[in-house]
């Protein structure tokens, strides 16, 4: 008997620190689900752990690249930023810009990020095939997103980015001062609902300028 109440307690102190690990990682843009997971079965260990990868993927360095399809923006146009990943939504995000804006908008700046988490475990660093194959696949969405904005006479910048999607979004928000952030409702995947959700509702609270949720 007291083997059972201890069995009991501890999938209970467990499942809290379950639930405790999902709602940080559904607020900081990543797997509320895996992590839901790992701390039923690792408890405060796996807290612990989710604290230590998002601290470290902070002081990561955020690796970006500027297409050759940008130029220099005009005095006055709109500085926009619109998220991609591949999903109809975001496609949907991409054909708002072109229908509201047209090409008096001049130029608009696409963003992919790639969730740390959709590494799989293998590393990011600079060389990496894993790293490389990623990147690949983002600069494919971007450049249909590149394509759609230039047959409607829109001037493309667009940028590639690794680490938690909202977070990557808010910063380069911050440090390229849009006055706009569009992008779709949900994204691609299983748990596209849960997690572009969360992340929209993270940029529309959090964002420096308005934000723009299409779908």
């Amino acid at each position: 008997m007291p083997y059972e109440l201890f069995l009991i307690a501890w999938l209970g102190v467990n499942l809290v620190f379950g639930a405790l690990a999902a709602y940080l990682a559904n607020t900081w843009g990543r797997d509320p689900f895996g992590w839901l997971l790992a701390g039923a079965v690792l408890g405060p260990m796996a807290l612990i752990v989710l604290v230590v990868e998002q601290r470290r993927d902070g002081r990561k360095a955020r690796p970006s690249l500027a297409t050759a399809g940008s130029r220099a923006r005009t005095i006055g146009e709109p500085n926009i930023l619109i998220a991609v990943d591949g999903s109809s939504f975001s496609e949907q995000a991409v054909q708002y810009v072109v229908e509201h804006f047209g090409a008096s908008l001049g130029e608009a700046s696409v963003v992919g990020v790639l969730p740390v988490e959709s590494a799989q475990g293998a590393t990011m660093e600079e060389g990496s095939p894993r790293k490389d194959l990623l990147e690949e696949e983002i600069q494919r969405h971007l450049g249909t997103a590149s394509s759609t904005l230039q047959k409607a006479g829109i001037a493309c910048r667009s940028l590639v980015r690794f680490g938690d999607p909202a977070n990557e979004i808010l910063q380069l928000a911050r440090e390229m001062e849009y006055d706009l952030i569009v992008v779709g409702r949900r994204g691609r995947g299983r748990a596209a609902k849960l997690l572009l959700g969360s992340v929209s509702e993270k940029l529309t609270k959090a964002a420096p300028c308005p934000v723009t949720v299409v779908g």
